[in-house]
């Protein structure tokens, strides 16, 4: 061991668990200081169960990921004061009220250690308590970060303070690339904010939400993000604004459709149909399927449309019909290669993929388009489990030669990973 150099044996000691590196300091004076070795932690991930949290932020120089349970007791002066530098930091808070404070603290903290590019700030739905708005202004200020998800914003500030929960100047150098924001009315100022101040370096935004945002500037302010590559959005007003940002940069678009958001259809109409250069679409729909009928509609009635990966998120949708109106549409879309139906589910739902199959709508889109594949819900199996479905009583199952059936089998997908190949 005396004749490898250090690199090959912090290589080797990557390998090595947690204990097992820990142990590897009581060797020798070498080993002792190749064990704390940057190279040997960097790509290191450790969650607030793992028993050797606390060494770690004590002893490791760096972490890929940290994951926090906050609010902390015992380890909060070990968190706020080491000199462990995190790539990615993910705190999840269960009483906000307490929480927050520390989770403003640590990412300051953190960020002034600089090496924090991801930031993870999860809030529970179920949490009633007022919420410190310190935190938004800290992750707002915070220079440097590269991705900030935040999937439930909290609904309940002090309102008091609310109104002084961003910063009054502007970021000095903007650095999100990713953003994913609940959004909803006590989110759209801090969500505007990002947007604003990040428009230069911004390439996935996400704000979803089935209320209904009525603000025209949201659009106005997604328009003006010269890199978007993929948006995820509700229906709002202004949208058709962003059908030149496709021409350039949009590629993927996630719509969350509701039948509060009717107002809004005739420009997320438009935007669908000027859009011709999408690559992939998600619509996710609730009871309002006729809404989503509408867009699909707008989306193909030019006939240029060249979207490769189609996907209807029905789970809340109420009518199967409206689901097999919007199939039926599809034969108009020739670039078409993915069509990914996830939903809905009920007791009148298909039981099988092989129920979907029997769809008159999707047999004739099949047919017409032999280079498309399908991918269904990861929990629907191909053939029912147990007593047979009416689709799967019929004699396509039990046929000894190759019938159609047979054949759009061959053409699922069945891992939705495998969509985008």
């Amino acid at each position: 061991m005396d004749h490898l150099p250090d690199d090959a044996l912090v290589e080797v000691m990557q390998y090595l668990d947690v204990p097992d590196l820990l142990s590897c300091r009581l060797v020798c004076k070498r080993l002792a200081a190749l064990a704390l070795h940057r190279d040997a932690w960097r790509h290191r991930q450790l969650a607030c169960s793992d028993r050797w949290m606390c060494v770690a932020l004590r002893l490791a120089p760096c972490l890929d990921k940290a994951e926090l349970q906050l609010p902390l007791s015992g380890r909060l002066m070990i968190a706020t004061t080491t000199t462990c530098a995190v790539a990615e930091l993910k705190l999840t808070m269960d009483c906000a009220v307490f929480g927050a404070m520390q989770a403003a603290v640590l990412t300051r903290h953190q960020a002034s250690l600089g090496r924090l590019k991801r930031l993870s700030l999860v809030f529970s739905e179920e949490d009633t308590s007022l919420c410190p708005t310190l935190l938004f202004w800290m992750v707002a200020s915070t220079s440097g970060l590269e991705s900030l998800e935040i999937p439930v914003f909290p609904f309940y500030f002090d309102l008091s303070t609310e109104s002084r929960y961003l910063p009054d100047r502007p970021v000095s150098s903007p650095s999100l690339e990713i953003f994913r924001c609940g959004f909803h009315r006590k989110s759209a100022s801090f969500v505007h904010f990002i947007l604003a101040e990040h428009a230069d370096t911004l390439k996935d935004v996400s704000i979803p939400t089935l209320t209904s945002p009525s603000d025209p500037l949201t659009a106005s302010l997604l328009a003006n993000i010269p890199n978007l590559s993929r948006l995820m959005c509700p229906l709002i007003p202004g949208l058709d604004a962003l059908a030149e940002r496709v021409k350039q940069s949009l590629c993927w678009v996630h719509l969350c459709v509701s039948s509060l958001m009717r107002p809004f259809v005739p420009a997320a109409a438009d935007f669908l149909r000027r859009a011709e250069d999408l690559w992939a679409v998600t619509l996710t729909i609730d009871e309002a399927g006729d809404v989503a009928l509408q867009l699909v509609e707008a989306m193909v009635s030019s006939g240029e449309s060249e979207v490769r990966v189609l996907s209807l998120r029905g789970s809340h949708c109420r009518s199967l019909a409206a689901l097999q109106q919007i199939v039926d549409k599809l034969t108009s879309m020739p670039y078409l290669r993915v069509l990914k139906l996830q939903g809905p589910r009920g007791p009148d739902s298909p039981r099988c993929v092989h129920a979907l199959l029997h769809w008159v709508s999707l047999q004739k889109l099949m047919n017409e388009n032999h280079r498309m594949r399908l991918f269904a819900r990861d929990d629907l199996p191909r053939y029912c489990q147990g007593a047979p479905c009416d689709s799967c009583k019929k004699t396509c199952c039990t046929a000894t030669w190759l019938t159609e059936c047979a054949v759009f089998m061959t053409r699922l997908i069945d891992d939705e990973d495998d969509c985008c190949n």
